[in-house]
């Protein structure tokens, strides 16, 4: 009987093979559990009497049919089973020949590989891209809305104009990666790492950025409005024109940065962190004021000194306050507050003995 079952189901996958193998060993299993069910119902009524049959005939069907239905749904059953084993490695291998083709330094490569990612929500919601090494990949333009890119490796990777709205990427790697005109609105970036970032005009509007690294990176023009850039590393980075209305900038570290003509208003910091800047001409304070020279910055004083060289002489306080675009009256009062705060640190220092 097992031999009979056997060359049935042979001869039944050969002829769907012939029209469809994807669907070759579902159509056996269910071609197994229909003829199973057909046993049963034929052994039963046999065994009922309803047909007239003899006695011969009904002994022959009663001793057989429940070992046919039996081996026919166990068939049946271990067929689903292993296909639903081999779909899976199927889908693994695809999934991961896809991850390597998104690190493809050619766009068209990477862009297709992404978007058959997506479809499948791989690259959305089971997490296949956390950890993913993309070093150098070419994904210009990519969609990545909502994607799972923790600890993500982009260092190098040509990430102009993508799009993260809303992805989460908590310590993602970004060093040198070139993200200008980038959206990163409402991203979790919390500890990522974009040393040397080519950050140009993009946009982390209400991103979450703490901790995060952007030593030396490059941000002229970029959008961190309402952002959280708490105890992120800001070293020697290029802000300028930034907007940084409203963000959370506490204990952050702005060593030697350029925030010329950046906007601050109603950013939450305060003197102790932007003392550390190397420029704040021509920009607004939190207070929605132009800057008026009162913390004496580096950059800026050194701007002074150019401007006197020029001249070849030293600068009358009106040409000075005529540089940083404010008037006489807030110069003056600027450095009143610069006198002021430094005779104080002066009597707060210990005398040596």
């Amino acid at each position: 009987m097992q031999r009979f079952t056997n060359l049935l189901i042979s001869f039944f996958k050969s002829k769907i093979n012939k029209t469809n193998p994807d669907y070759a060993s579902y159509g056996v299993a269910v071609f197994l559990v229909v003829s199973a069910l057909g046993c049963l119902i034929f052994g039963i009524l046999v065994d009922n009497d309803f047909w007239k049959v003899s006695q011969w005939f009904s002994k022959v069907v009663s001793s057989f049919y429940p070992n046919i239905v039996t081996d026919a749904l166990g068939i049946a059953f271990t067929i689903f089973i292993l296909d639903q084993l081999n779909a899976k490695r199927a889908d693994r291998q695809l999934k991961e020949q896809l991850i390597r083709q998104l690190a493809s330094p050619d766009q068209g490569l990477a862009i297709q590989a992404l978007e058959e990612l997506r479809s499948k929500k791989w690259a959305i919601s089971d997490g296949s891209l956390q950890k993913a090494r993309l070093q150098r990949a070419n994904l210009q333009g990519a969609n990545l809305i909502l994607a799972e890119l923790s600890d993500a490796d982009f260092t190098l990777a040509n990430l102009q104009e993508a799009i993260f709205v809303g992805a989460k990427m908590q310590r993602a790697k970004l060093c040198g990666a070139i993200l200008q005109d980038a959206s990163f609105q409402g991203a979790e970036l919390c500890g990522a790492d974009m040393k040397g970032a080519k950050l140009q005009k993009a946009n982390f509007y209400k991103a979450e950025l703490q901790s995060a690294n952007l030593f030396m990176a490059e941000m002229q023009g970029v959008d961190l409005r309402e952002a959280n850039l708490e105890d992120a590393d800001l070293g020697k980075a290029d802000l300028r024109g930034a907007n940084l209305q409203q963000a959370k900038m506490k204990d952050v570290d702005l060593f030697q940065v350029d925030m010329s003509t950046a906007n601050l208003t109603g950013c939450h910091i305060d003197d102790k962190e932007l003392s550390r800047a190397k420029s704040l001409r021509r920009a607004i304070m939190p207070d929605g004021q132009l800057y008026d020279g009162h913390l004496r910055l580096w950059g800026d004083v050194l701007g002074e000194k150019i401007l006197e060289e020029v001249n070849g002489n030293p600068l009358p306080s009106s040409e000075i306050a005529e540089w940083y675009e404010i008037s006489l009256d807030t110069y003056r009062n600027g450095q009143q507050i610069y006198n002021k705060n430094l005779l104080i640190s002066l009597l707060n220092t210990p005398l040596e003995q």
